[in-house]
Formats: C-alpha cells, structure tokens, sequence
C-alpha cells in the first residue's frame, strides 16, 4: 500500500521570523521568539526586543520597548516583562514601576486571569496603578465566586 502524504505550503504568509528579519535592527542570528500568544507576543534579539500584534494572515506590526536593555529582559507572565531598569506592559513602559522589586500575580477564576503585579511602592492592575483599596476590593469580589476552585494569590 503506498501512503501519500501532501503538504500545502501557502508562500503568500510570511512566519514570524521572515516578518521579523526585515526588520532595520533586526539580528536573524541571536533571533529570539520569548512568547507567542494568540496574535501577539513578544521577540527579541541582541538590539531590541519587540512586542508584535498580528498573524501570517493579516501580517504583523512590530512595536519596539523604548530604551530597552535586550541582555537583561525577561518575561513576568504574559503581558509583563521586566530588564535591569523598566517595566513594560505589551511595549509601554510603567513609568513609576520598579523593576527590581517588581512582582506579577494572577488571580485565576473560570472568566479569566486577571493580572495583578506590585512593586515596592504601588499595587498595579494591568499597567495602572490602583489604591490598596481597590486591590481588597477586587481580590474579595472576584474570589468569592462559588465556582472558584482556589482561592489563592498565585505568585
């Protein structure tokens, strides 16, 4: 019995990396895919690294973290990502986040992961800063779902 096995090969959709390496700064070498969602996610190499919106389909849009230490960054969950002297949510910089101290939490609920992070000085939701307040609120209104099967700050 012979098994014949077809692939299809669409040329027309660019990969990630072949989207990415047409990049001005962009280093094929030290290329670097750190996260990939669903239509985003993050790549990195030796100069820059990118948070990218889009898929093969429809193409990507590349958005480069300003002022980014590429050597140091690393990821803190999935919109986070932290180096030596900022805190970027997607490829914004919390300004007023301390990256050293800086600490991602999810809340998991059967909805959705909420994002929570901190730092030394404030409480954060996705990258706005919220009071100690809105925190407790938040934290006793979204786990005291019945359906919940923890009730636990995940770090």
């Amino acid at each position: 019995m012979l098994l014949a096995v077809l692939f299809i090969v669409n040329y027309e959709r660019p990969s990630l990396f072949q989207a990415y390496s047409k990049l001005q700064t962009a280093d094929q070498e030290t290329y670097e895919e750190l996260l990939h969602g669903s239509g985003w996610g993050y790549v990195k190499d030796k100069n820059s690294v990118h948070f990218y919106l889009g898929d093969g389909k429809n193409g990507y849009k590349f958005n480069e973290l300003p002022g980014v230490d590429s050597d140091t960054f690393r990821l803190l969950g999935e919109h986070y990502g932290v180096d030596n002297n900022r805190v970027y949510w997607g490829w914004e910089i919390i300004e007023q986040a301390d990256s050293k101290t800086f600490e991602v939490y999810f809340f998991p609920s059967k909805r959705s992961d909420f994002k929570y992070a901190k730092d030394a000085n404030h409480f954060y939701r996705s990258r706005e800063i919220v009071s100690e307040d809105t925190e407790e609120l938040f934290i006793e209104t979204y786990f005291t779902d019945a359906n919940m099967s923890t009730h636990e700050l995940i770090k």
